[in-house]
């Protein structure tokens, strides 16, 4: 893995429909500097203001992902950045011009597909990281909702995700059912962390509980999910 921050090395664009306001948008992912993160421009508004990517401006999480910054939003932007985050790209600058982002076929499928296609590229910088060296532990009591990370130094998510999208066969002991077994049980994937200057967390196994209840959907309070 690169300890590079990357981009991407052309721009890729992509058109749609917003799966929530049904708006016809064009959204076109753009190289950008190091140091300057995931950010998004409305071009449809005077003056196209930036809206970082960053948790902190993260203002509401019922139906998608949505970000605010001086009055202005961008939501549903959850299927972008998980491509984005996947395949390594710490910088870019996304112009959109509507308030949501184009659903394509309801995945980040399409996005990281077309990141694979352009290809990206090294930089000068380096990726800064967050190293986590003991059990961090966040809940919210009240909608029965935990999320545990372990310090891991076996593996990285950012290897194995680059491989559902390369040539490279996955190797026959990377299996999610072979490996599983072997898991610790409070073992799942790795997360990366990411912050304007693309800060990352590597080797980090991440356990995710959650109770959930949808019409005619049974799912187990607790959910572990293990992967090389």
């Amino acid at each position: 893995m690169s300890t590079k921050q990357q981009t991407l090395k052309a721009p890729i664009s992509f058109s749609g429909k917003g799966l929530h306001t049904g708006v016809k948008v064009t959204m076109t992912v753009n190289p950008a500097d190091a140091d300057t993160g995931i950010v998004f421009r409305r071009t449809d508004i005077e003056g196209q203001p930036i809206i970082p990517a960053l948790c902190d401006n993260v203002v509401d999480t019922s139906r998608g992902t949505t970000i605010e910054s001086g009055g202005h939003r961008v939501s549903t932007i959850e299927h972008i950045m998980s491509a984005l985050w996947t395949l390594g790209v710490d910088n870019a600058v996304i112009d959109i011009d509507a308030g949501e982002t184009p659903i394509m076929d309801g995945s980040a499928c399409a996005y990281a597909k077309a990141i694979t296609e352009v290809g990206i590229t090294d930089q000068q910088a380096e990726r800064k990281f967050y190293h986590v060296t003991e059990k961090m532990v966040y809940t919210i009591p009240e909608k029965g909702v935990a999320i545990i990370l372990y310090p891991d130094d076996e593996f990285s998510s950012l290897r194995y995700c680059r491989r559902l999208f390369s040539s490279e066969p996955m190797p026959a002991e990377a299996t999610v059912s072979e490996k599983s077994s072997s898991s610790r049980s409070n073992s799942a994937s790795t997360a990366r962390l990411s912050s304007a200057h693309a800060s990352m967390a590597t080797d980090v196994s991440l356990s995710i509980s959650s109770s959930i209840s949808l019409p005619g959907v049974q799912v187990q309070p607790t959910t572990n999910i293990s992967v090389p």
